[in-house]
């Protein structure tokens, strides 16, 4: 009922804008038009009174409602096919009002009968993730909580602002968990695909809500006719069993127009998805180009063929849509030449079954043989002549494919224009999106006055493209390169870079023409274009458009790379035998201050990886037999945990990295029944186990405990855990107050019974570098100050005493009673 009201309502307030106006014109004519047909000559001949201003006026408004009466007609033609509606030239204001109102009239009556899910309230420990999983069975729809419920005032101040950022007690919406809302141009399949993890359940879909009335009134009586606004119940998340085997989800797919064979290219696999059998061989497959822009289609093949050093058939594949739209570009940059006309900032291009469109960042004059659909959108009406096409002018060669919309149009950026895209996502997609924007560049035939630079990802693809790209370590590497390189650069890189590097590539200007870089998930940089690489269609504000990133497989990247040797650490040589002396320091990992990987060669890795290894071996020290899960979940961040293969890239890395010991037993063993879970050697040092052995044995024989206890405190150098990216170690918050906890009691006892020994320099040692791991401990002052009035050393006393109240102001915080009287009862005068 609540949803046949909303419906009869947003009918009712489109008839009032369309019936209204020319009601109102007539009901009111008396004001505007003369009584009598012989007044106009009347008004044109004499002093305007008003009367002839109103009336143009009214003929401008009479046209404007003539407008968007045909554009609320060709929207909602649109809307019912489920296809995007054609742009008509004049009418960009009235078609994107007439698509607004369809568009809240089919989101408010689709959504009124949503199964209204109970909020959420946010505990300590929460994260997206986990309310994800606990409130909707999937800790993948985070991303839906987050959208569901960024920028929401709460009630105790604040708003979510960041996936990372969640506060306790704030309430979260949750999105319904078992209906979905069709978007325009979605099929079964697709739904399947994002909700249930399989695009052969779409079937099920179906079935649960076949001849179900749909919000628009139609029901659903076949797999072909969704439209947008329609709500459908999904089934549960397991996969239920079939007597028959479904068709392939492409019979699912109802464009509006046939789809171009050698236009669009089948949609990219996505990372760690199967590649069948039949196309597993050394040479190029079917899912090696699925993985690769439209431009690969047929450079790609070209490419591998020339150096492999044979012709294979498939190198004859050509894309006449992308050779299409390079000739058109040559050809627009020609005529713009020959009528010196300025070229317009193209931010984007697609191709597709609507044709060949480019999206320009701001208004400019429309120039052959592109006609202008909008003010910011240009069609390929006609294909240009030879004498148009100059093959010297390429007039974007940063062009580059990101993806496929959900009507299968290829979609292109141009990086030039953007300047800067950011990246967000864990290592496997954000690396898989990276190589497949690499080789899509290396290979377009647009891009020779460009260099690509490769920070911290693409080795082997640098190495193997000598004459085009270039790999550096870091961004200091990589600032170098791009300041002897002759030609323009584009950076493409796996390490975030800081405001610091933005300032350094600032004064490069003329020499970088674009930086593609992941950055973190709380991380934002102004003026940057946004790409999500960790879900199926991200958002492009810029493009107006939904895109599915194309992706480039590590194991399709080996096979574009097949032939050239690899440049990074070479594999794991055969262990030494156990009789052969280990003469370089054991590894070990120091946690009682910065954290820091000891024994190991840093040149052996790659510099951006360090720090992740690092936290590897702190967590695998302080976690013995943790499962794969709890790793991926402690190690990723809070929304978006490591998956399977980015935890087993890193478990190997640091697996090599350690090596054997003198025994030659690996330091990080491989899992097995017997040991549970991964844990590192017993041969695998670390000072915070050195620690806890010397205090317990310190602590409990007084005939021992000096030395025990000093030698304890030798091995504390600063606050447990620190010196980490701000952005990791959220795991080890709770171990950090046991270590600082631990530290404080040591040290103290070592103070007081140096003191009463009278060893002041061993108590004034012990006191300080106890307040190394906890600088603002009451109980280490106090004991550094009978220390320093045991010496008689006044000055210190008064100044331990200024420093403490300084601390308790500046903190807001009273001090302990026992600590005022005895800064009182010892502080001189």
């Amino acid at each position: 009922m609540r949803t046949t009201l909303r419906t009869l309502a947003g009918l009712a307030a489109i008839s009032a804008l369309i019936a209204g106006p020319p009601a109102a014109l007539w009901q009111f004519r008396a004001a505007y038009l003369p009584d009598r047909f012989g007044d106009v000559f009347m008004w044109l001949t004499t002093r305007d009174d008003g009367s002839l201003f109103l009336l143009l006026l009214v003929g401008v408004g009479l046209v404007a409602w003539l407008q968007l009466l045909v554009a609320f007609g060709v929207e909602a033609a649109a809307a019912l096919r489920g296809t995007h509606a054609l742009r008509l030239p004049g009418f960009g204001w009235a078609q994107r009002l007439a698509a607004g109102v369809l568009l809240l009239l089919l989101a408010g009556t689709a959504t009124a009968e949503a199964v209204e899910a109970p909020p959420h309230i946010v505990v300590t420990g929460d994260n997206l993730s986990s309310i994800a999983a606990a409130e909707l069975g999937d800790a993948d729809r985070y991303r839906e909580v987050y959208e569901l419920n960024r920028g929401v005032p709460q009630a105790g101040g604040g708003a979510l602002r960041a996936p990372g950022l969640l506060k306790p007690g704030w309430v979260l919406q949750m999105p319904a968990s078992d209906e979905v809302t069709v978007r325009p141009g979605q099929t079964l399949s697709e739904i399947a695909r994002d909700r249930l993890g399989d695009a052969h359940r779409y079937r099920e879909i179906f079935a649960l809500n076949r001849d179900r009335t749909q919000p628009s009134g139609h029901s659903l009586n076949s797999p072909d006719q969704l439209r947008p606004g329609d709500v459908l119940q999904l089934p549960g998340h397991d996969p239920k069993p079939t007597l028959s085997a479904p068709p392939t989800p492409a019979t699912v797919h109802t464009p509006a127009t046939p789809r171009p064979v050698a236009a669009v290219p089948p949609a990219a696999p996505r990372p760690g998805e199967a590649v069948p059998a039949g196309e597993q061989d050394s040479g190029v497959t079917p899912a090696l180009l699925a993985g690769a822009g439209g431009v690969l289609v047929a450079s790609l093949l070209l490419l591998m063929s020339a150096r492999r050093g044979r012709v294979r058939q498939q190198a004859v594949v050509e894309t006449p849509s992308v050779q299409q739209l390079d000739r058109a570009l040559r050809a627009m940059a020609c005529n713009a030449r020959r009528h010196g006309s300025k070229l317009p900032a193209v931010a984007g291009a697609s191709i597709g079954a609507n044709g060949i469109r480019l999206r320009l960042a701001r208004t400019a004059e429309v120039i052959r043989p592109f006609t202008a659909l909008t003010e910011t959108e240009w069609l390929l009406s006609e294909q240009p002549s030879a004498s148009e096409v100059d093959e010297d002018l390429a007039p974007y060669p940063a062009l580059v494919s990101l993806g496929y919309t959900s009507e299968s149009e290829l979609v292109l950026a141009n990086l030039e224009q953007a300047g800067l895209i950011t990246l967000r996502g864990d290592l496997e997609d954000t690396g898989a999106v990276l190589a497949a924007m690499t080789w899509d560049l290396l290979s377009a035939c647009w891009t020779s006055d460009i260099k690509i630079i490769l920070i911290g990802t693409g080795k082997r693809t640098a190495a193997c493209n000598a004459d085009q790209a270039r790999f550096a370590e870091n961004w200091s590497e990589a600032l170098q390169t791009v300041a002897t390189e002759p030609c323009r650069s584009v950076i493409f890189s796996a390490e975030p870079v800081s405001h610091a590097q933005l300032g350094d590539l600032a004064a490069l200007d003329e020499r970088v023409a674009a930086i593609v870089t992941v950055v973190p998930d709380s991380k934002a940089l102004p003026g940057a274009w946004s790409l999500d690489a960790g879900i199926g269609r991200t958002f492009i504000d810029e493009l107006d458009m939904g895109v599915e990133l194309q992706r480039l497989r590590p194991d399709q990247v080996t096979r574009l790379t097949a032939g050239h040797a690899e440049p990074g650490p070479q594999p794991e040589p055969t262990p030494s035998p156990p009789a052969v002396a280990h003469e370089d320091p054991a590894p070990a990992i120091r946690l009682l201050g910065p954290v820091s990987l000891i024994g190991v060669d840093p040149a052996a890795v790659e510099a951006k990886k360090i720090n992740r290894l690092t936290e590897l071996a702190a967590f695998l020290s302080l976690h013995p037999g943790a499962n794969a899960d709890e790793i991926s979940r402690q190690l990723g961040t809070d929304t978006a945990p490591w998956s399977a293969a980015t935890r087993q890239g890193y478990i190997s890395r640091l697996r090599t990295w350690l090596g054997r010991d003198a025994d030659g037993e690996l330091y990080l063993p491989n899992v097995d029944a017997r040991r549970g879970g991964y844990r590192l050697s017993d041969s695998f040092e670390t000072d915070w186990d050195q620690f806890r052995d010397l205090s317990r044995r310190g602590l409990a024989d007084p005939e021992t405990s000096v030395d025990q206890l000093k030698e304890a405190m030798e091995l504390v150098s600063g606050l447990p855990l620190s010196n980490v990216p701000s952005d990791r170690y959220a795991w080890s918050s709770w171990i950090q107050r046991e270590m600082i906890d631990a530290v404080v009691e040591v040290a103290h006892a070592l103070a007081a019974a140096s003191c009463d020994a009278g060893d002041l320099t061993t108590a004034r040692r012990a006191a300080v570098r106890g307040l190394l791991a906890d600088p603002v401990s009451e109980l280490l002052y106090r004991d550094l100050i009978r220390t320093e009035h045991c010496a008689g050393n006044t000055v210190a006393v008064r100044e331990i005493g200024d420093r403490l109240r300084s601390i308790s102001a500046s903190l807001d915080i009273k001090l302990d009673v026992e600590t005022t009287q005895l800064v009182t009862a010892l502080r001189p005068g």
